[in-house]
């Protein structure tokens, strides 16, 4: 069996093979973290804003998005597109200002539907966002029921709520902060909570070949709606542990041995770099086998798109 680029092949097998063999009951459910900006029914709306769609669906690419004035009249912009490793986010830039005190509407298919918002008086001058705080993490490191590891490390009080925060890992982003536009490893609009899960999991992750021991340099940076931009922060390394920091959770196989050779099962699913699974004629493991290679051929896909790694600081 072929490598498959971007993905571990022996955990993708593991996935695979949970997934045609469990219950209906405990399906995976893999969705990107969907947002859209500004939120539906937001209120004093700077003038100057950008609109964000984002997290559509899981491998997604970028869709078009369009933006209506309150007669119907569509709004002259430019699109972008802000790669991350799982999916992709449209950042539609109005060529002028938008009317004060004015409703708007926008098509966003994370929303699923159309999504209104009202101006106030006039632009936002403020300075850019203040630069993300990566100082406070942990690292949670478990098995998810049936499907296999989640690693990572939990940032806490990254940025305000409703901050959109970016991430690097490893000095990948190639960020053109100005479009905004190019690549990064996420992008997330912050709830209530503030904090980033900087993580490996079934579903991807920003950190996708993270594994027990392993170690990253991660970074943050802030948008706020208008495209201000707070520049990178300074880089965190953090390295996870050797072993799990969590129980698995309820329902979960035990947690295998950290040292391969106490395990024979898991060797012999992993030999020569393969595995064995039968398929059987269930349409559901094509599909499932599908969109396991849509997000390993985005992942490939985006690391050859990949220029030199940088780390834009510009502003708006």
């Amino acid at each position: 069996m072929n490598a498959i680029p971007g993905l571990r092949v022996a955990p993708l097998c593991g996935l695979v093979t949970a997934l045609l063999m469990a219950p209906d009951a405990a399906a995976l459910s893999c969705a990107a973290p969907e947002f859209s900006a500004p939120g539906p029914g937001a209120t004093a709306v700077p003038t100057n804003t950008l609109v964000w769609c984002g997290g559509q669906s899981w491998a997604s690419d970028a869709v078009p998005l369009w933006l209506k004035d309150a007669s119907g009249a569509e709004v002259a912009g430019t699109s972008h597109v802000l790669e991350t490793t799982d999916y992709d986010v449209t950042v539609f830039v109005p060529d002028e200002p938008l009317s004060p005190n004015t409703t708007y509407s926008y098509g966003c298919m994370s929303e699923g539907r159309e999504v209104a918002f009202t101006t106030g008086a006039g632009p936002s001058e403020e300075d850019p966002p203040a630069l993300p705080d990566p100082s406070t993490h942990r690292a949670r490191t478990t098995m998810i029921s049936h499907w296999g590891d989640s690693v990572g490390v939990i940032f806490e009080n990254v940025a305000p709520a409703g901050t959109l925060v970016v991430v690097d890992v490893n000095a990948g982003a190639n960020l053109r902060a100005e479009d905004p536009s190019g690549a990064v490893a996420e992008i997330l609009l912050l709830d209530d909570a503030g904090s980033v899960f900087v993580r490996n999991g079934p579903c991807g992750g920003a950190w996708p070949d993270a594994a027990l021991g392993d170690t990253a340099s991660i970074a943050f940076g802030a948008f706020d709606l208008t495209g201000r931009f707070s520049g990178w922060s300074e880089a965190v390394e953090v390295t996870l542990p050797e072993t799990y920091t969590d129980p698995p959770e309820e329902g979960s196989p035990t947690v295998p041995p950290a040292n391969d050779e106490q395990d024979p099962q898991r060797e012999t699913s992993e030999s020569a770099g393969g595995c064995q699974f039968a398929l059987g004629s269930s349409a559901h493991a094509w599909w499932i086998l599908s969109g396991v290679a849509a997000l390993a051929a985005r992942r490939s896909r985006r690391t050859s798109r990949s220029t030199e790694p940088s780390r834009t600081s510009s502003t708006r």
